[in-house]
């Protein structure tokens, strides 16, 4: 696991260094190389068009970093999306930069821990952009940037040891670049420059621990971690191949990738309007999944186009008639969103009920139903459900929907110092939020109506 070093001699001062030959370095470009082809061959219709710009469903289900889709469970997106390449000249530039730094790297730190180094440092990049942006990530960006952070922390650790000519190289030289790109991902928006963020600091932290082994077996000191990092490394390679390969087949359809419809709300945050089109042109090929009609309707409703996503909604559950979540949005949109000639509260409470049926636990069921009962007349009912929907943790504007309408159902139904502590926490948590003059409302006739004590 730890090969002997074969390369020619470093001359240091005091001892001599051997340096390992870049030979993950070269795996790691076929590897990108070879997923690349696959995308290309993948697509539909196979041609040129590929090579300036990969079918986003193929991507996708190779693994494209998508973040509503890893905190839904797909862990393996985070280390798949860094072999994925968006077309030829960003497979291109990612691979002279590789080689450029990883032959450097990996003759200090040899192959096992340059690989661990490239990995680790991509996942904490697809970790940072997965948390912090809206889109599609793709690219092997975050785990260059790790290489650029762990260069120049080398560089700067190992400066009375190296040479000045190395120093330079792997530490001053690259500065220029390091600032460059940065400044690139300030300017065009398609570049993710949280990913390069978070892929810099990942791998100057791992740098900080990770022993350059061509250093530590110069000095006689020779370490067990290249076989603790090569098996930490590779099976983390080899569960995210299997997933994938296993995502491959899911989505496979006799004319090509098939969309994962869970994606079309992360597409939905960079434009709605590409979301719609995407999920129509799914829905031509794929005309009986109604998660692809509920999606879209969905992204229909972003855009106000109601009766177009009350017919997504029907034709839904006409398939389906049991997916609480379509049920759950069906009831909102009838119940609180829809223009006042469209809304149907009749309808959306029978729908909320068979939500709420299919799934009596969940937060959002719970609030619409919850809501449901407070625009029908009963408050007291009301409150109970939307407490219970505030006790499972949420995204803070839901939360806050949850507790505006809590307070206005305890401010009519006599409880107007419950209600005011809950309309202070919603405040606190979103103070911007449509309800909020509303509640403020009801809390201040709830107040006024309580009786003296």
């Amino acid at each position: 696991m730890n090969p002997e070093p074969t390369a020619p001699p470093l001359a240091s001062s005091p001892r001599t260094v051997l340096l390992y030959p870049p030979r993950v370095t070269r795996a790691l470009l076929v590897a990108i190389g070879i997923v690349f082809g696959m995308t290309v061959i993948a697509s539909v219709p196979f041609g040129v068009r590929p090579l300036l710009e990969s079918d986003l469903r193929v991507l996708l289900n190779f693994g494209a970093n998508v973040g509503p889709l890893v905190a839904a469970g797909d862990l393996w997106r985070l280390v798949a999306s860094i072999f994925l390449h968006a077309n030829l000249l960003h497979l291109v530039l990612n691979a002279i930069a590789l080689y450029v730094l990883g032959r450097n790297l990996e003759a200090f730190y040899g192959p096992w821990g340059f690989l661990f180094l490239f990995v680790a440092s991509g996942i904490v990049g697809s970790v940072a952009s997965a948390v912090t942006a809206q889109g599609i990530s793709v690219g092997a960006s975050g785990g260059i940037f790790g290489m650029f952070g762990a260069s120049l922390l080398f560089a700067f650790r190992y400066r009375g040891v190296l040479p000045p000519r190395v120093t330079r190289i792997m530490g001053t030289l690259l500065l220029p670049w390091v600032v460059l790109n940065v400044a690139l991902g300030l300017f065009f928006p398609r570049i993710d420059l949280v990913a390069h963020l978070g892929g810099l600091l990942g791998g100057a932290t791992i740098a900080l621990f990770l022993p350059p082994v061509a250093l530590r077996a110069s000095a006689g000191r020779p370490s067990d971690a290249p076989r603790l990092l090569a098996s930490l490394t590779l099976s983390i390679l080899l569960v995210t191949a299997v997933t994938a390969g296993m995502n491959l087949m899911r989505f496979k359809g006799p004319n090509g990738a098939l969309l994962d419809p869970r994606a079309i709300p992360a597409l939905g945050r960079i434009d709605p309007v590409l979301a719609i089109a995407i999920a129509t042109e799914e829905i031509d090929r794929n005309p009986y999944d109604p998660q692809l009609y509920s999606a879209r309707a969905d992204q229909l409703v972003v855009l106000e186009q109601w009766l177009d996503a009350i017919h997504d909604y029907q034709t839904a559950l006409e398939i389906d008639s049991y997916d609480a979540g379509t049920l759950n949005n069906f009831a909102w949109l009838l119940l609180e969103m829809a223009p006042e000639g469209l809304r149907n509260w009749t309808e959306a409470g029978r729908l909320a009920t068979r939500a709420l049926r299919e799934s009596p636990e969940n937060p959002y069921v719970l609030g619409t139903y919850g809501t449901w009962l407070l625009r029908t007349g009963e408050p007291a009912a009301a409150a109970g459900y939307l407490r219970r929907a505030l006790s499972v943790s949420r995204p803070a504007e839901a939360d806050a929907t949850d507790r505006y309408l809590l307070a206005i159902a305890l401010a009519r139904s006599g409880r107007p110092i419950e209600a005011e502590e809950m309309l202070e926490s919603a405040i606190r948590v979103d103070p911007d939020n449509a309800y909020r003059g509303e509640a403020e409302s009801s809390s201040d006739r709830g107040t006024q109506a309580a009786p003296s004590l």
